[in-house]
């Protein structure tokens, strides 16, 4: 009985290690598509073995966006975007729960269930925004009356559940998302205006012109 319940144990093991091993084998190419996408932004797509499909978002973030912007020669990281904005794809939904460290190589390096073995639709589709040139600090521009302007006085550190991003990483411009329980989002814009960009600037340490 104790070396039966021994084997049951080491199997056990077995299957947990192989539900979240390294992603290993086939991908051929992976890819940006979906509404409004480009080379830098788009809904993350992995062929396989002339098949293609998509990432689910469980677990995904921005260190896992970063992998995926350098395997498309984007080196300077990127945001996961978890939205719907480039719209659901077809076909199977090749990875789920992906993790990586964010120095990985490309996702093949990363872990995550095995290949095709899924609990999520493609509603949960994750898309990236990679940056296309360095990520600048706000806190190191100096102060100008012609673009965003740094108040130190007022603010001592950005927000770190507010962010700005989009397609070029311009400072100080960008989609508009907040951080809720760990998790990245947008905000519609019905009844936006400038009151509203004001109280993110400054969380953001800008000074709105």
């Amino acid at each position: 009985m104790f070396k039966h319940n021994g084997l049951n144990k080491i199997f056990h093991l077995i299957l947990i290690y192989g539900a979240f091993s390294q992603v290993k084998g086939q991908t051929t190419s992976i890819n940006l598509a979906g509404t409004g996408s480009s080379a830098s932004q788009g809904r993350v797509e992995i062929t396989r073995n002339g098949v293609t499909g998509t990432v689910c978002d469980d677990r995904f973030d921005d260190l896992a966006a970063a992998v995926v912007c350098r395997q498309l020669t984007f080196q300077n990281g990127g945001v996961a975007v978890f939205d719907g904005r480039f719209g659901a794809g077809t076909g199977p939904i090749w990875l789920d729960d992906v993790t990586c460290q964010g120095n990985e190589l490309n996702i093949e390096q990363c872990t995550a269930r095995p290949w095709n073995q899924t609990n999520c639709q493609h509603t949960e589709d994750v898309g990236v925004i990679c940056n296309v040139s360095p990520v600048v600090s706000p806190s190191v521009l100096p102060a100008t009356t012609r673009a965003p302007a740094i108040q130190p006085s007022n603010c001592t550190s950005p927000s770190p559940n507010i962010r700005l991003i989009g397609l070029t990483n311009l400072n100080g411009i960008g989609f508009v998302e907040v951080r809720r329980n760990g998790v990245w989002g947008s905000i519609c814009d019905d009844q936006w205006g400038k009151e509203d960009a004001q109280v993110v600037c400054r969380m953001l340490c800008y000074d709105y012109r």
